[in-house]
C-alpha cells in the first residue's frame, strides 16, 4: 500500500557510485530511487515483462535471470507477468493491461493513469518492467591479437502504484575472452605469392548465459526494500517464472 506520494519522474534522485563487481569485472549500475521513498511501503509487486531490443530472439532469456534475481532477494511478493496478466483478465482491466504492456515493450515508458488503474484493481503495491537492449557475442579474427567478446545489457524500472518510479537500473557489461596472440605460418599461394595464415584458433568470447546471470545479480543488487517496517515477507512467484512479456 502506497503511504504517500513521491515526486515525478523529472525530481528523481540519482544514486552515484553505486559499484557492483561480476567475473571480476567492474560494473558500474546506474541507479535513480524516489527521493521520499521511504514514504511508500511495498509487499506485491508484479512483473510486467520483457522488452527485448537486441534483435536476438535469445535474449529473451534474460526475463528469466532476472526474475530468478528478483525471487532470491526475499523482499517482496512476486508474480509473473503471465499471472499478472491472468489477474488483470479476471478484475475487468485487461484492456489497460494490454495497453501498458504495449507501451512498455515499444517505448520504454508507462502511462501513470492507466498504472494506477491496472495495479488498483489487481491488487499490487508496485510493477517491475523489463528491457534486455544487448546480447553480443563477438568472436576475435584469429589473424588479430586481442580478446573475443560478450555483452550484456538491461534496464528495469519499479513503478508505484500511483505511477512514481520507485527505482530504475541500467547496465551493460562485456566479459573478455582470455588474450589472444596469432602465431603465424607462411605459405605459398597458387600465384606463388607469400601469405601468413594464422596458427590455432582465436579463443570462445565467455558464455553469455553465464554473463547474463551475473548481470542480473548485479543490477537486482542494487534493488530497495520499500517497506516502512522491518519484516521480510516470502517471495510468490505464481505460476511460472519466465516474467517475460514477449
Amino acid at each position: 500500500m502506497v503511504r504517500n506520494r513521491a515526486m515525478r519522474t523529472g525530481e528523481w534522485m540519482a544514486v552515484a557510485g553505486l559499484l557492483a563487481l561480476a567475473g571480476g569485472a567492474g560494473a558500474k549500475v546506474k541507479v535513480q530511487l524516489a527521493p521520499n521513498l521511504a514514504d511508500y511501503h511495498v509487499q506485491n509487486v508484479a512483473i510486467l515483462g520483457l522488452a527485448n531490443t537486441t534483435g536476438d530472439k535469445d535474449a529473451d532469456e534474460m526475463a528469466v535471470h532476472l526474475v530468478h534475481a528478483l525471487s532470491q532477494t526475499g523482499m517482496y511478493h512476486l508474480t509473473t507477468s503471465e499471472q499478472f496478466a491472468r489477474d488483470a483478465k479476471r478484475t475487468g482491466v485487461e484492456a489497460e493491461h494490454a495497453r501498458m504492456l504495449s507501451t512498455w515493450l515499444k517505448k520504454r515508458k508507462t502511462d501513470e493513469l492507466v498504472v494506477k488503474k491496472v495495479l488498483t484493481a489487481t491488487g499490487f503495491d508496485a510493477v517491475i518492467a523489463m528491457e534486455v537492449n544487448r546480447w553480443e557475442e563477438k568472436t576475435l579474427d584469429p589473424m588479430n591479437e586481442g580478446t573475443s567478446d560478450t555483452t550484456v545489457g538491461v534496464f528495469l524500472q519499479m513503478i508505484a502504484l500511483d505511477g512514481v518510479m520507485l527505482w530504475s537500473a541500467k547496465e551493460s557489461v562485456t566479459e573478455h575472452s582470455r588474450p589472444y596472440l596469432p602465431e603465424f605460418n607462411l605459405r605459398s599461394t597458387g600465384s606463388g605469392q607469400a601469405v601468413n595464415t594464422a596458427r590455432g584458433a582465436a579463443p570462445e568470447p565467455p558464455e553469455i548465459k553465464k554473463v547474463a546471470r551475473e548481470l542480473a545479480e548485479i543490477v537486482i543488487a542494487t534493488l530497495p526494500d520499500v517497506k516502512k517496517s522491518g519484516s521480510v515477507d516470502t517471495v510468490s512467484t505464481g505460476s511460472d517464472s519466465t516474467g517475460s512479456g514477449n
